[in-house]
């Protein structure tokens, strides 16, 4: 697989996936996304062999962003669900569906990217936000049921 190829691919989908996580869109998340590609460039060899080199950049990228955050004393505003518009190519993201991704929690919308987008398991995903393997299922399905719900046309009729 060719590094600038997949970057070139790969690159818009990871930094919509972690302004998501984050529900920022800053350049604090660009930084750590653009710094996760490097790392991955870095060790390019072994991370063109892994089965998801994209998984592990996105988390990487989240990581950073949060580290970032948390390091500027942000990580409560991201935790409590402050609100920012996302801007996104219609190409990359459906805005309905980025907007309802804003009504979970933080908990949730992480949980869903690390199952949906990087590819971990449910026991992966209890590991990685440090709950039991039951409660990450249980985030996962509320997240998934809160979605339907946003997501379902409206059955009101207009004038």
């Amino acid at each position: 697989m060719d590094y600038d190829a997949w970057y070139r691919t790969e690159y818009p989908k990871v930094l919509a996936a972690v302004t998501v996580v984050c529900q920022v869109s800053s350049s604090r998340v660009e930084d750590a996304t653009t710094d996760a590609f490097v790392k991955a460039y870095e060790r390019w060899d072994r991370v063109s062999d892994m089965d998801s080199p994209t998984g592990w950049v996105t988390k990487v990228a989240i990581n950073k962003a949060r580290r970032s955050f948390r390091r500027a004393g942000r990580l409560a505003e991201l935790l409590n669900g402050e609100r920012i518009a996302l801007v996104f190519s219609d190409s990359y993201a459906n805005v309905e569906l980025v907007n309802a991704l804003g009504e979970l929690s933080y908990r949730q919308r992480r949980a869903l990217i690390l199952h949906h987008i990087e590819g971990l398991t449910q026991a992966e995903v209890a590991k990685d936000l440090d709950v039991a393997p039951g409660t990450a299922s249980a985030t996962l399905s509320q997240a998934r049921k809160k979605l339907r719900i946003e997501l379902e046309p409206s059955t009101e009729l207009t004038p």
